[in-house]
């Protein structure tokens, strides 16, 4: 699974700025993606310039299309990237946001609106004219000086925020950056019952429970009494010994399901902790079944 923005730092043809507290980021693909899934670390939001974005959830997809955009709260999101039926690329632009700056300009809007509760993943943002001259503005700042000066990326991306919030039809928009506001540092219990099925790495738990790598290590052993790798290895293995019993997936989806990226990595851990290979465990609990 891919990390988002820690991968885009790596990858040096994705025009991208990065500073205290900001990534801003134009995105291309020149080919269609259909349903891959992302762990978002940091709060998000996201400007569709072309082509067309599918969100995935269990209430249904979300269709945002050329020239529309959306704010997803950081957590691991199943999408699909479509390029425009005449041709062209799949093109945006993402601006992520760390748990401080985020907090900062939420403190700016919680005396203007008291209710704070939501549960919505991603708010579908309406893009008004001031926003897409903002937009043109802003991309230019990729071959600028003034792409390194934090203080005015600061000043820039709170300008956009509050364009966003005073657009009419985003009036619900603060309700929901509010009710983001409570996942600057989650509980960890509940993100690592969240996600541990997940193929992402430790560096991405932190940072979704809103903490650096070494709080969060230090924390989940006083809260765990054991480290994290091994609070999940033990929990993916006893999630896919439930699969294998009680459904009638393959070893390969059940391995994709239980965190595992590598059927041969999953089978080898498996069969050291049980014994046998997850194959040998289906195959062995029919027949106990057979012989009762």
């Amino acid at each position: 699974m891919i990390t988002i923005p820690r991968y885009i730092h790596k990858v040096k043809d994705i025009p991208s700025i990065s500073l205290d507290g900001l990534t801003f980021v134009q995105y291309r693909r020149q080919e269609s993606e259909m349903r891959h899934e992302i762990c978002v670390s940091q709060h998000s939001l996201v400007f569709v310039l072309s082509g067309t974005k599918y969100i995935h959830s269990a209430e249904g997809d979300i269709v945002i299309k050329s020239g529309e955009a959306f704010f997803t709260r950081k957590g691991c999101h199943l999408m699909s990237e479509m390029i425009p039926d005449e041709g062209g690329a799949f093109d945006t632009i993402l601006f992520f946001f760390d748990d401080s700056m985020f907090s900062d300009f939420i403190e700016s809007l919680a005396g203007r609106h008291e209710t704070d509760s939501s549960d919505k993943a991603v708010f579908r943002i309406k893009v008004s004219e001031p926003i897409n001259i903002f937009l043109s503005s802003v991309v230019q700042l990729f071959d600028s000086s003034l792409g390194s000066d934090n203080n005015f990326l600061r000043l820039k991306v709170r300008e956009l925020l509050h364009y966003l919030c005073s657009t009419e039809g985003n009036e619900n928009f603060i309700d929901f950056l509010l009710s983001c506001r409570s996942e600057g540092q989650s509980d960890i219990s509940v993100v690592m019952e969240q996600y541990f099925n997940k193929n992402i790495n430790l560096e991405d738990f932190a940072d979704l429970s809103g903490r650096s790598l070494s709080t969060f290590k230090r924390e989940f052993k006083r809260k765990f009494d054991t480290t994290p790798a091994k609070w999940l290895r033990e929990r993916r293995l006893s999630w896919s010994a439930q699969l294998i019993l009680n459904s009638n997936k393959n070893i390969t989806e059940i391995a994709y399901e239980s965190g595992y990226d590598s059927l041969s990595h999953f089978s080898s851990i498996f069969r050291k902790h049980y014994g046998l290979t997850p194959r040998e465990y289906r195959s062995g609990l029919k027949s106990s079944k057979s012989d009762r």
